[in-house]
C-alpha cells in the first residue's frame, strides 16, 4: 500500500515588510478589529496617499500572495482578493480620510464601477483594496471581515505584555493620552483641575487620528483584567453658560478654543439640558454626549 501522506505544513507567517507595508491573511477581521490589530502591532491601517504609494501598496498585497501559493499536495491556502486599508468617511458622508493621520484624501485609485458610479452605498464607509480590480479600491461596509494591510509593523514584533497583577494607574501616555481611574468617581471640573494640576489638561479631540487613539485606548483597558475603563470619561469640551450652546476645548485654566470640523455626537446629542454643559466619551462606541 502507499505510504501514508506526511501532514500539510502550517501556513506560512505574513509577509515581511515591503516598504513599510505588511498584507494578513488571517485572521479575516472588520475594519475596525482590523485598525486595532494593527496599531496592537505597532502600525496602522494602510495609507497610500500618492500613486506611487498605491503601487507599492498593491505589490505588498501581490508578494504576499505569492508567499502563500500551494505546491504539490501541500496546503491549500485562502487567497483574499480584498484587503482592508486606511481610508474612512465614517465621520462625515463623502468627506474621506486617512486613519494614519486624520488627512483628507486629495488623489483616490477608485476601481473603475466607482468612478463610473461614485461610492456605492450611505453603509459603506470604509476603504478596501481589489487585487482582481488591478488594486482599484471600493467603499464597503465596515462591519465585513477581510483580509487587511497594516503600515509601520516593526520587524520584530513587540513581545506580548505582562498581565497586571494589580491596577497600576495613572498609566503611560498612549499617543499623548493617559486615562486616569478616578476613585472616587470626579466631576468635570474636578477632572479638569487634578489634569492642570498633574502638569497637563482634559483631553482634546479635534481629529480623526486623535479620536481613534483614544479610542483604542480605553477599549483596550475597558477589556483588561484591571477594568479602568468602564462606561463614560469626562474629555474637555465644554459649552459655557450663556454663550448661546457654542462648544469649546478646555486649553489649561480659564483659556478655551473653539470645537471646529471634527466631531463624535451620538445621536440626539448635544441634548441642550440647561444643566449639562460637558462632554463625556464613551468607552466602547467612542459616542460624545453632554
Amino acid at each position: 500500500p502507499p505510504a501514508p501522506r506526511a501532514p500539510p505544513p502550517p501556513p506560512p507567517p505574513p509577509a515581511a515588510p515591503f516598504y513599510g507595508y505588511t498584507a494578513y491573511h488571517e485572521p479575516r477581521l472588520p475594519w475596525r478589529s482590523a485598525l486595532d490589530e494593527c496599531v496592537r502591532r505597532g502600525g496602522t491601517l494602510a495609507k497610500a496617499a500618492t500613486p506611487a504609494e498605491s503601487d507599492l501598496l498593491l505589490q505588498s498585497v501581490d508578494g504576499a500572495v505569492r508567499s502563500s501559493v500551494p505546491t504539490g499536495d501541500s496546503v491549500r491556502f485562502v487567497v483574499h482578493d480584498e484587503y482592508w486599508i486606511g481610508g474612512t468617511d465614517q465621520i462625515q458622508e463623502a468627506d474621506w480620510r486617512w486613519v494614519a493621520d486624520g488627512s483628507k484624501m486629495a488623489w483616490f485609485n477608485w476601481a473603475d464601477a466607482a468612478r463610473i458610479n461614485g461610492p456605492r452605498a450611505s453603509k459603506q464607509h470604509c476603504l478596501m483594496l481589489a487585487r482582481r480590480l488591478a488594486g482599484g479600491w471600493l467603499d464597503a461596509n465596515c462591519g465585513v471581515a477581510k483580509a487587511f494591510v497594516c503600515q509601520g509593523i516593526p520587524l520584530t514584533p513587540p513581545p506580548p505584555p505582562t498581565p497586571p497583577t494589580r491596577p497600576s494607574p495613572p498609566l503611560l501616555p498612549y499617543h499623548g493620552y493617559v486615562l486616569h481611574p478616578a476613585r472616587p468617581l470626579k466631576t468635570w471640573h474636578e477632572a479638569k483641575a487634578a489634569c492642570e494640576g498633574a502638569g497637563g489638561m482634559l483631553a482634546a479631540v479635534q481629529t480623526l487620528a486623535q479620536h481613534e487613539a483614544l479610542l483604542a485606548l480605553t477599549t483596550a483597558l475597558a477589556a483588561s483584567p484591571a477594568g479602568i475603563a468602564k462606561g463614560k470619561f469626562w474629555i474637555g469640551g465644554f459649552a459655557p453658560l450663556g454663550g448661546g450652546g457654542a462648544w469649546y476645548w478646555t486649553a489649561g485654566g480659564e483659556a478655551k478654543a473653539p470645537m471646529l470640523g471634527f466631531g463624535r455626537w451620538a445621536r440626539g446629542e448635544p441634548s441642550s439640558a440647561e444643566e449639562q454643559h460637558c462632554l463625556a466619551m464613551d468607552e466602547q462606541s467612542g459616542s460624545w454626549s453632554d
